[in-house]
């Protein structure tokens, strides 16, 4: 399914009026406001303040950015691409960005971001967009803002770039079974994205045996998404045959602690609330939760 299309025009009813909202495909110079408002939004904004500070820096990134302002002020943003993801946006708002969104596109890969927002968008973006493959309405939000309670894993390390062979089939696997389809282009365009990962040292393994190789991905996890101060961590996985002997864990510890060494002063992470062995492991490192997320998948 191909990316939403956006115009840079503002819909009749989004003229500014005393009151009233004026929702748009912000221009470029809108998107340091719209980057800042993001930032304000804490680990609810760090996943658009990632696609906008993209955008800002490389001026041909597929996707638009779509701010709502109410009276001169900033209410809402949210990033159209691949992915609909909106941030802020107060309760009487949605319906403003359900509508808008609606006269400019017919559907995504996903919608992502707090129950609060994505579900009663898709509520109303439902009768005209595709059926979902699935919909995670309940997805705790964690976040970590002091040293792990535990102690990390110290074969846990930043991936080495000869290593994208041995890593790329673990991250697919990842992807295929979380969301029960394998990754778009993949392994082809995927490799691209795990192997830009691994050169910024956002990836970290744990290498050694598996029940399937001599030497081969035991756990690994990702840093990625950041803006400003925030990271987030993504593609979590242990390999199946070395479940349950605390390996996510302890691994997960390591990458907290070297966040952290790295100047970020909070790391948040979202799961599926049905996972308890997840639930579980991100407790036990220190992780609280601080909301609560819902993912529509196309």
């Amino acid at each position: 399914m191909t990316a939403p299309s956006l115009s840079r025009r503002s819909l009749p009813w989004s003229r500014p009026r005393s009151g009233r909202p004026e929702i748009k495909v912000a221009g470029r110079g809108d998107l340091p406001e719209a980057a800042a408002f993001a930032e304000a939004a804490g680990a609810n904004g760090v996943l658009v303040g990632a696609r906008i500070t993209d955008k800002m820096t490389h001026r041909h990134i597929p996707g638009d950015v779509i701010t709502l302002q109410v009276d001169g002020r900033l209410r809402g943003v949210c990033w159209c691409g691949g992915t609909l993801m909106p941030v802020g946006f107060p309760d009487s708002d949605v319906s403003t960005l359900a509508d808008f969104t609606k006269q400019r596109s017919s559907g995504c890969t996903s919608v992502v971001g707090e129950s609060r927002i994505v579900l009663p968008l898709w509520e109303a973006l439902a009768p005209s967009w595709p059926k979902p493959r699935a919909i995670r309405d309940d997805q705790a939000l964690f976040q970590i803002t002091s040293p792990p309670a535990i102690v990390g894993d110290p074969r846990v390390r930043p991936a080495n770039p000869d290593e994208i062979d041995a890593i790329l089939p673990a991250s697919v696997a990842m992807f295929t079974e979380e969301l029960g389809f394998s990754p778009p282009g993949a392994p082809i365009s995927y490799r691209g994205r795990v192997s830009d990962l691994i050169r910024r040292g956002c990836t970290y393994v744990r290498m050694g045996p598996t029940p399937t190789a001599r030497h081969g991905v035991q756990f690994k996890a990702d840093l990625g998404a950041a803006h400003a101060n925030i990271a987030q961590i993504h593609g979590v996985w242990t390999h199946p045959g070395l479940r349950g002997r605390g390996l996510a864990t302890a691994g997960m510890a390591t990458v907290v602690a070297d966040a952290l060494t790295r100047g970020y002063t909070a790391i948040s992470l979202y799961v599926n609330s049905f996972n308890a062995p997840a639930l579980a492991a991100y407790h036990r490192v220190g992780f609280q939760r601080i909301g609560t997320w819902s993912t529509i998948l196309f």
